[in-house]
């Protein structure tokens, strides 16, 4: 991912250098197998980008993957599918896998591995050997939700697959409750250099105590 990944950033093209904490995340995810890993994070940490990498190396890398992505409205997981598409194609030439279908939605590979995204859905997970969940706080607003989770475990047990949440805010981990045993990953606002005390108070004067505990805070 550090060697071939890079993101559109504000000063340009350039590599996903990741952090510390998101190399534990990583490393957790890919030894998820059965059990859920539910992730905490303060806002604007980098999930989304960590999980369209982790799935782009993966659908790459390993034959017949397919990876579904949730998330809590059409407009953001239209953006979560954006952005896996600009890390295919910023990737080295070589590197690039054919893609025998590309539409907002779906992408499936040459070697039958595939990514989709879609908001939740009673039998969303049909078939599916991982499922994400990006921002699962707010994607468990909707009833819909709540049932499609009944049937992600057994589905992801029988394929040997994984299922992982990733969310922000003090509303993440309780979902906790929903499983009779997951993995929990946290990673607070302190864990991003040069995130420090100035830079908190900082944020406090500018959206005022309440909204920062909401946007960075994970208790």
């Amino acid at each position: 991912i550090e060697k071939y990944i890079k993101l559109h950033t504000p000063v340009g093209i350039t590599p996903f250098a990741l952090y510390p904490y998101q190399k534990k995340y990583l490393h957790a995810v890919h030894n998820a197998d059965n059990t859920p890993l539910l992730g905490a994070f303060g806002r604007q940490m980098g999930m989304t980008s960590m999980m369209c990498a982790y799935s782009l190396w993966k659908a790459i890398f390993r034959e017949q993957t397919k990876t579904l992505i949730i998330g809590f409205s059409q407009v953001h997981t239209q953006s979560v599918m954006s952005l896996f598409y600009s890390m295919h194609d910023l990737l080295p030439k070589w590197l690039q896998s054919e893609m025998i279908q590309r539409t907002k939605f779906v992408c499936t590979l040459e070697n039958r591995s595939s990514v989709q995204v879609q908001t939740a859905s009673l039998n969303s997970v049909r078939g599916m050997t991982n499922v994400w969940i990006d921002e699962p706080a707010q994607v468990f607003k909707s009833k819909e939700a709540h049932g499609m989770l009944a049937s992600i475990v057994p589905c992801l047990s029988a394929a040997g697959g994984s299922l992982i949440l990733a969310g922000s805010g003090p509303d993440v981990l309780p979902l906790a409750k929903h499983f009779s045993y997951c993995n929990i990953f946290r990673a607070g606002w302190r864990a991003v250099p040069g995130r420090g005390e100035a830079w908190a108070e900082h944020q406090i004067a500018v959206l005022g105590k309440e909204r920062f505990r909401k946007e960075y805070e994970l208790d």
